[in-house]
C-alpha cells in the first residue's frame, strides 16, 4: 500500500497542489530489495585465486598460518548507478567469509573516512582480497564463499555515522550478497 500526502495551497489567486510520496523502508534505510539482489552479482573465478602462501616468513604470524589471495567481482546489472558506502582505508569491513576459519586480512590504517563508491549500470568493480587461515584447520579443496555488504547511499548523514560492523548487526544478512562457491587450491 502506497500513501501520498497532498498539499493544496493558494498563491496569488491560483491553486497549487504538491504531493509527497512516502519513502519505502528500502529508500530510507538503504536496505536491499529483492530486485537489488537479482541485479547485484558477486563472483569469484576459481582461476583468479592464488596459490596458498605460507606466512612463516612474516614474524607477526605463527608458522601454521597461510595467506590466500583472490579477486572478487561485484557487478551491477541494473539500469541505475549503484551508490554504496565504504571506508577509504578499512574497506574490507564490508566483506565476510562463510567459514569462520577463513578471515579477511586486515591492514592497519591511521586515517579512515566514509566514502561513497559507484558502480555504473551494467558495469562491475573488483576487490583484491587476501585471506588468512590456519593450515592445520583448513585443507586444500575446502569450499568457501565471500560476501559483500552493500549499504546503499541514501543521505549525507550516513557519511558521518557509517560503521560496517554495526550495520551488519542492524541488518543481519539483508545487505549481504554472497559469491559463488569456490575451493582453496592445492
Amino acid at each position: 500500500m502506497v500513501f501520498a500526502v497532498l498539499f493544496i495551497y493558494w498563491k496569488n489567486g491560483a491553486v497549487y497542489i504538491k504531493s509527497f510520496k512516502q519513502k519505502t523502508t528500502q529508500q530510507f534505510t538503504g536496505t536491499l530489495t529483492s530486485e537489488d539482489r537479482k541485479n547485484y552479482i558477486v563472483t569469484i573465478s576459481q582461476e583468479e585465486i592464488g596459490k596458498p602462501v605460507s606466512a612463516s616468513t612474516d614474524p607477526s604470524f605463527p608458522s601454521n598460518m597461510v595467506y590466500l589471495s583472490c579477486r572478487l567481482k561485484v557487478s551491477n546489472n541494473s539500469n541505475d548507478t549503484l551508490k554504496y558506502l565504504n571506508k577509504s582505508c578499512a574497506w574490507y569491513d564490508i566483506l565476510k567469509t562463510d567459514d569462520v576459519k577463513l578471515r579477511i586480512w586486515k591492514n592497519s590504517c591511521s586515517s579512515d573516512v566514509t566514502k561513497v563508491e559507484f558502480i555504473a549500470p551494467h558495469r562491475y568493480t573488483w576487490f583484491s582480497i587476501t585471506m588468512v587461515y590456519n593450515k592445520n584447520k583448513v585443507a586444500a579443496n575446502t569450499p568457501f564463499k565471500l560476501g559483500i555488504g552493500i549499504f546503499k547511499f541514501v543521505n549525507k548523514q550516513q557519511l558521518l555515522t557509517f560503521d560496517a560492523s554495526k550495520k551488519f548487526t542492524e541488518t543481519d544478512t539483508n545487505n549481504l550478497i554472497w559469491s559463488n562457491t569456490v575451493v582453496i587450491p592445492r
